[in-house]
């Protein structure tokens, strides 16, 4: 949901220790449906530029691919930049956040910008905006020290992905696919 993405971006922009901060007056009508635990990361992702002010936030909503891309772009370049570039270009603001990071190489491929972000990816996008390198799969058996999945193997690997208390692991089976995605992204 935008509410849990909010939680997730405004964290991990905060561990990696960007500096980002808007002028806009934050002061969404629609944060009364919000889970009231993540009202104040809301607020945090907005008064850092991440999510753009306006009258409604729709905390409930699925944070589509677009919407996730345009947030990543404002972490790593800030709000202005990307409507900076979104003026020159005579693009929508989804349109230059996805031309920037697949400029720097942070999204590989053009993908449904209306369809659901999957954690994964948005964990993948994060991880290239850090530079930081993708942390090696340890080996682990599924059922025992990795979950089930389902229609998979005996054997897969789990790679863990940690900003402040929130945890991301991924898990592979071989057998199967990958839940880690390494292209696509």
């Amino acid at each position: 949901t935008r509410e849990a993405a909010a939680k997730f971006l405004s964290v991990v922009a905060m561990e990696l220790g960007l500096d980002s901060e808007s002028d806009q007056e934050c002061d969404f009508s629609d944060l009364n449906s919000a889970d009231n635990t993540l009202v104040d990361s809301i607020m945090d992702a907005c008064g850092m530029g991440i999510f753009k002010a306006q009258d409604m936030f729709n905390p409930k909503s699925v944070l589509t691919r677009a919407q996730a891309e345009l947030t990543v772009a404002r972490i790593v370049y800030g709000m202005d930049a990307v409507n900076d570039y979104a003026d020159e270009n005579d693009v929508t603001e989804f349109v230059a956040a996805n031309e920037m990071l697949m400029d720097a190489g942070i999204i590989t491929v053009n993908v449904n910008g209306q369809s659901a972000v999957k954690r994964g990816h948005l964990a993948l996008m994060l991880l290239r905006m850090s530079g930081m390198d993708l942390p090696d799969p340890t080996p682990c058996t599924v059922g025992v020290d990795c979950p089930v999945l389902p229609g998979t193997g005996d054997t897969g690997q789990v790679v863990e992905v940690k900003a402040g208390n929130l945890e991301l692991s991924m898990v592979s089976a071989p057998a199967n696919g990958s839940s880690i995605p390494s292209a696509g992204v």
